[in-house]
């Protein structure tokens, strides 16, 4: 496997969400940089470590397109140009609130409220920049069919290289990797009141940020963000 881009959703810098998030992870992913821990009442300091090893990885995000690595015939250069072109032919947007969901057994926040322009920006990032992704090799085909995908997953991993794209993405900030029960109810008691000033308000949407990932040694990390001009 070489380095990897992905296209994601990621917080300004400067933004109540992304301070809480590169302190909860312990790394900001706009900078690559680590970052000293929130301490939470009622999670260590070891556990907090721990059931962040994942999202740490790829930093406080929303999916847009999903990590890929790059054609062969294709350059970073390109591909920063044509996501230039599909941000400035989108126009910000207002997206519902955020809450704190247990998703699937890890927790994260997801919108209050369905959202067509969320959706219609993930699906044309998912379609519009997949001639700049490689196939995915057999083995990794092999590991996603394991986790028992439905048909339609299936004939989306196929045509996309990643199965829950399209009808199939739910929009998501991952907080947690996955979480026994006892855990999941410690860790979401722990982090409500934390979360509570960045829900219940909607917010907006005016960029998006292609990340690289170096290789499979290193962490994902904002390499450009893109303003949303349409």
């Amino acid at each position: 496997m070489t380095e990897r881009y992905a296209i994601y959703l990621t917080a300004p810098a400067d933004s109540s969400l992304a301070l809480f998030g590169a302190a909860w992870l312990g790394r900001d992913v706009a900078s690559g940089a680590q970052v000293e821990r929130l301490a939470v009442e009622g999670i260590d300091a070891v556990t907090q470590v721990r059931i962040t090893g994942s999202p740490r990885r790829y930093g406080l995000h929303a999916t847009l397109k999903p990590p890929f690595v790059l054609a062969q015939n294709m350059e970073r250069a390109a591909l920063e140009d044509t996501v230039l072109e599909l941000s400035q032919s989108v126009a910000p947007f207002e997206a519902p609130a955020l809450r704190l969901k247990d998703l699937d057994g890890f927790l994260a926040l997801v919108l209050d409220a369905p959202c067509d322009a969320m959706v219609a920006l993930a699906e044309r990032c998912v379609t519009e920049l997949d001639a700049f992704r490689a196939p995915p090799p057999k083995e990794e085909l092999a590991r996603r069919r394991a986790s028992e995908l439905s048909e339609r997953q299936d004939e989306l991993l196929e045509r996309w290289g990643y199965p829950y794209v399209m009808e199939e993405s739910r929009f998501h900030i991952t907080l947690t990797q996955r979480l026994d029960a006892d855990m999941r109810q410690t860790v979401m008691a722990a982090l409500e009141p934390r979360v509570l000033s960045l829900c219940g308000s909607p917010w907006s949407v005016g960029d998006i940020s292609l990340l690289l990932q170096p290789s499979p040694d290193h962490d994902f990390a904002e390499v450009r963000r893109f303003r949303l001009e349409g």
